[in-house]
C-alpha cells in the first residue's frame, strides 16, 4: 500500500496545470499602482463599472456573495411573510441552501436535467404555489441558464428570481446581442473569489433595479476601511498571481493536493456560515483595494480578462467534442461537469497526462440535506460529477492527446 501512495505521488508531481486567477506575474506592479493611488471617487466609478455589465442600476459591494444573498432573502421574508417558500435546483451551490435556510424559507428542490445540470423546466411548474416566492437560478460553471424560457411563469406567478452569477459574472457580457438572456427584474449575487473571471481575491456584490432592495442591503454594511485590510489583500494578490502560474504551482500547489488525494480528501467547502442557523446581522463592505483590483480589471485589463474568457470557451468547446457522449453542455461552458462511473479512476487516468481534474465542489453539505429526497434515480448521481479544466495554459495537443 504504502508504494502504491509513493508511486502516485511521484507521478503527480510530474506536472500541475491550472490558472486561478486572470492575471499574470508582469501584472503585479500594477497592483502597487492600484494599492497608492487616491480614493477619490473610487465608490461610484466601481460601481459604475459593475453596472455597466451585469445592466443593474444598483450595485452593493460586500464581503461575500452569499451575505448579499442572504440580505435580499431577509428583506422579501420581512416584505412579503405570506410567501415563505424558495426554490432551489438540486444541482447548486450549498450556501445558496445556506442562506434559503436561515432566513426561515421552506426549501423545495427543482429536479436538475441530468445533462446540463440546469432545471428541469417541466418539473418547475408542478412546484410552484401560492406561498412561492421565487427561485434561486444557479448559472453552473458559466453555462449563463435562459430565463426567457421560464418568463410565463415568472410573471404569471409573480416570481422573485435571485441569479447565482459566480461562474457567470463577465460572460454574458460578451455574447452576442441577440444571445443576451437577462431578466432586469432579477436580482444577481455577483463573487469575486480567486478563481472567478473578475476577481477581488474575496468579496461579492449584488446588482439589481429594485431601489428598495439595495438600500435594506446598504444599510446592513459596515464599512471595511482599514489599511491592515488593504495590505493583506495586497499580499494575498500577490501572492495567488504567483502561485498560479504552471511553474510555481508545480513547487507550491501541486505537493497540497497529492497530499489530499493520498488522505482520499473530499472538498466540501463547509464553513462557519453554512453550520450555524444563525444569521449576521450586519455585513461587511469590500475593502477600498479591493475596489481599486475589481475597477481595473473591468477598465485597464477588460481587454485581457475577455481574451482569458474567450481562451477558455474555446478549450471547453475541444473537451465538449471529446466527450460528446458524456454528461456537457457546449453553450458558455467552462470549467463543465461531466459524469462518471469510476471517478477516482477517471481522476487518475487524466492525472497521468497532466491534466487537472477535480472532483465537482457544488455538494450540499450532508447536515443540511440529511432529510431531503431528491429526484434522481441514483442516490449518488451528484457524487460522481467531476469538472475538467479550461485554464488558458492547456494546450490543444494535451486535449487531443486525452484519453478518455
Amino acid at each position: 500500500m504504502c508504494f502504491k501512495y509513493l508511486f502516485i505521488v511521484m507521478e503527480m508531481f510530474r506536472f500541475y496545470l491550472r490558472q486561478t486567477v486572470p492575471f499574470t506575474i508582469s501584472d503585479i506592479p500594477l497592483f502597487f499602482q492600484q494599492f497608492f493611488s487616491s480614493n477619490s471617487n473610487l465608490e461610484n466609478l466601481s460601481k459604475k463599472e459593475v453596472s455597466i455589465v451585469t445592466k443593474r442600476s444598483n450595485v452593493v459591494f460586500a464581503s461575500s456573495m452569499r451575505s448579499t444573498l442572504l440580505k435580499s432573502l431577509e428583506f422579501f421574508r420581512l416584505k412579503l411573510p405570506s410567501r415563505n417558500e424558495i426554490l432551489l435546483p438540486e444541482y447548486s451551490f450549498h450556501s445558496n441552501l445556506s442562506c434559503a435556510i436561515k432566513t426561515g424559507f421552506v426549501v423545495k428542490f427543482i429536479p436538475v436535467d441530468q445533462k446540463t445540470l440546469l432545471i428541469d423546466k417541466k418539473e418547475l411548474s408542478k412546484l410552484i404555489s401560492k406561498k412561492t416566492l421565487g427561485i434561486i437560478i444557479t448559472h453552473v460553471h458559466g453555462k449563463i441558464y435562459d430565463l426567457s424560457e421560464i418568463k410565463d411563469l415568472i410573471n404569471k406567478n409573480k416570481l422573485v428570481i435571485f441569479e447565482d452569477c459566480a461562474h457567470s459574472f463577465g460572460i454574458d457580457s460578451l455574447l452576442p446581442k441577440k444571445d443576451k438572456k437577462s431578466n432586469s427584474e432579477s436580482i444577481k449575487c455577483l463573487s469575486f473569489g480567486p478563481g472567478k473571471f473578475t476577481t477581488s481575491f474575496g468579496g461579492g456584490a449584488l446588482a439589481t433595479n429594485n431601489d428598495e432592495l439595495s438600500k435594506f442591503v446598504e444599510d446592513s454594511l459596515i464599512k471595511n476601511e482599514s489599511l491592515i485590510n488593504d495590505l493583506t489583500i495586497l499580499l494575498k494578490a500577490c501572492l495567488y498571481t504567483i502561485i498560479s502560474q504552471p511553474f510555481f504551482s508545480y513547487l507550491i500547489m501541486k505537493p497540497a493536493l497529492a497530499l489530499t488525494y493520498m488522505s482520499k480528501g473530499r472538498k466540501i467547502e463547509a464553513d462557519l456560515f453554512d453550520k450555524t442557523k444563525n444569521k449576521p446581522k450586519f455585513i461587511y463592505d469590500l475593502s477600498n483595494f479591493q475596489k481599486k483590483l475589481l475597477l481595473m480589471q473591468l477598465t485597464k485589463l477588460s481587454p485581457k480578462v475577455n481574451k482569458i474568457i474567450l481562451k477558455r470557451k474555446e478549450i471547453a468547446k475541444k473537451w465538449f467534442s471529446l466527450l460528446k457522449n458524456k454528461q456537457s453542455d457546449q453553450d458558455f461552458c467552462f470549467q463543465f461537469p461531466i459524469l462518471v462511473d469510476d471517478i477516482d479512476g477517471f481522476i487518475w487516468q487524466m492525472w497521468r497526462q497532466n491534466i487537472d481534474v477535480q472532483k465537482d465542489y457544488c455538494t450540499y453539505l450532508p447536515e443540511l440535506v440529511k432529510n431531503k429526497t431528491f429526484s434522481q434515480k441514483k442516490s449518488d448521481f451528484f457524487e460522481k460529477i467531476i469538472y475538467l479544466p479550461t485554464n488558458q495554459y492547456l494546450s490543444n495537443k494535451k486535449i487531443k492527446e486525452s484519453v478518455i
